[in-house]
């Protein structure tokens, strides 16, 4: 039995793993949306913007009591369209400081299929595909318009939930860019480091940085990962 016990602290030992996967990010336009949970079960949505007279900081937030991930953002104008699990909830952030709840529609579940959450759009459709759901989102200018009915999963369909998303995840280790401007760039940065044998802490950033000479002229702490394992 001991011996047993220590191939299997071995084997865990040999491979990362990845704490804290509750948190994801999204952009778009000049806003930048990141998801944690709160106190209980609240899900929380900080709102930032992506103007070169602004700070980095969190302008407003709004809560959900959603106690799963968020498989996926989109969004529609100024509309943030979130799936989480068997839901969607629709946002008005055309006053980020007060964002508001608009829309809430509860998702028929059918049978698993594998792959991930995604909101895929076709016009002026979004496909709302994850695993265990499957309907279409039909949005207008005026959104008492907005239509959800529930569709066929196809494998056509299906297959759009097995490639990566359009928008990199809060996991995603390299940096990248989410707006540029004339005078700024704003990039996620993963600042590594190892904090204890075979663990590393993986801090996860919203940076402003000064495109004439490479400044950061601002830089928002997003949440951090604690990985474990390898060597």
């Amino acid at each position: 039995m001991k011996y047993l016990l220590l191939i299997l602290c071995i084997i865990s030992l040999s491979f990362p793993v990845n704490a804290d996967h509750d948190l994801d990010i999204y952009s778009f336009e000049d806003l930048f949306v990141y998801d944690k949970f709160g106190e209980s079960i609240t899900r929380i949505f900080n709102i930032v913007t992506l103007r070169d007279e602004d700070e980095l900081e969190i302008v407003g937030q709004i809560s959900t009591l959603a106690d799963k991930n968020v498989d996926a953002y989109s969004h529609y104008k100024n509309y943030l369209i979130v799936l989480i699990w068997n839901r969607i909830e629709v946002f008005d952030l055309s006053n980020p400081k007060c964002p508001i709840r608009v829309k809430l529609y509860q998702l028929k579940e059918h049978k698993s299929w594998p792959g991930y959450g995604r909101i895929v759009k076709n016009g002026n459709k979004f496909y709302i595909l994850s695993t265990k759901t499957t309907s279409e989102l039909i949005v207008y200018d005026e959104i008492t318009n907005w239509k959800r009915k529930d569709i066929e999963r196809t494998n056509e369909l299906h297959e759009k939930t097995l490639i990566e998303s359009s928008f990199p995840p809060f996991n995603y280790k390299d940096s990248f860019v989410v707006k540029e401007t004339d005078k700024f760039l704003y990039e996620i940065f993963c600042r590594r480091e190892k904090v204890g044998k075979y663990m590393w802490s993986n801090k996860k950033y919203l940076r402003k940085i000064r495109k004439k000479d490479r400044k950061v002229s601002s830089e928002l702490l997003l949440g951090e990962v604690i990985e474990t394992g390898g060597d």
